[in-house]
Parts: C-alpha cells; sequence; structure tokens
C-alpha cells in the first residue's frame, strides 16, 4: 500500500494540526493525469486573472445574492 493511501485511511486532519505535502512524484504515486490535463488547471487560473484585469467579471457578493446565470 503507498503512502497516499496509509494518509487515507487517518481520516482529516483536526484543525491546526500541520500536514506534510509533497508532490505526487515525490510520493511514487500515478495521478493518472498526462501532461495536457496537468496544465489544464493553470492555463484556466492565467486565462481568470487576464479576463478579470481586462474588466471581464462579477461582483461575488451580487452573484451570491442572485446566482442565476442571466
Amino acid at each position: 500500500m503507498s503512502s497516499f493511501c496509509k494518509c487515507a485511511e487517518r481520516g482529516p486532519p483536526s484543525e491546526g494540526q500541520v500536514v506534510p505535502l509533497q508532490p505526487v512524484e515525490a510520493a511514487g504515486v500515478d495521478d493518472g493525469f498526462d501532461d495536457e490535463e496537468r496544465k489544464a488547471p493553470y492555463q484556466a487560473v492565467d486565462e481568470g486573472i487576464a479576463a478579470a484585469r481586462a474588466g471581464d467579471h462579477a461582483d461575488a457578493e451580487a452573484f451570491t445574492r442572485d446566482p442565476s446565470p442571466c
């Protein structure tokens, strides 16, 4: 059993508990993603930042009051 699975068996950490983190590759665990899938979240963040800087964003407070898409 990998260290990833052993960690999951212990359950969620308690509040304030220090949890050691390491890249999946360092743990010897295959994450099942290819290179393009690993890049996608970073690309989405970059696109979101660019959109916000261009003024293409919504007020979060107003959105939470009325979450309708239109």
